[in-house]
């Protein structure tokens, strides 16, 4: 299991960021260093308070859904992936990529055309 990571914090106004010095080993694993740099200086920070909104409608109830479960990822436990996917009777795809990011660009590759978006 990947150790946790804690590089998310506040940056201001009740916004929270993960620090772009820990971005590339905590989010974006694997993916080049220039992408990553890129990706840490144009994140978008999340509203503290959203993350705790009561949801209402449960879309995945309704809609197939699907994840990639990172075994190496450093921000979410991916134990903790796999419980929510069961639960959420998503359709699963293990990959031992270090994060989403690195498995998103193996997974929508022009030259894998049955995992391209349609």
């Amino acid at each position: 299991m990947p150790p946790a990571n804690k590089s998310i914090g506040p940056v201001g106004d009740g916004y929270l960021a993960v620090n772009p010095e820990a971005f590339p080993a905590d989010f974006a694993a694997g993916v080049p260093k220039s992408v990553a740099d890129f990706m840490a200086i144009s994140q978008v920070p999340i509203f503290n308070e959203a993350l705790k909104a009561k949801v209402t409608v449960a879309a995945w109830k309704d809609k197939p859904s699907y994840v990639v479960v990172a075994t190496q990822d450093r921000m979410i436990n991916p134990d903790l992936e796999r419980f929510m996917a069961k639960r959420a009777q998503s359709k699963a795809l293990c990959t031992r990529a270090r994060s989403r990011s690195s498995s998103k660009r193996r997974l929508w590759q022009p030259s894998r055309p049955s995992l391209q978006r349609s």
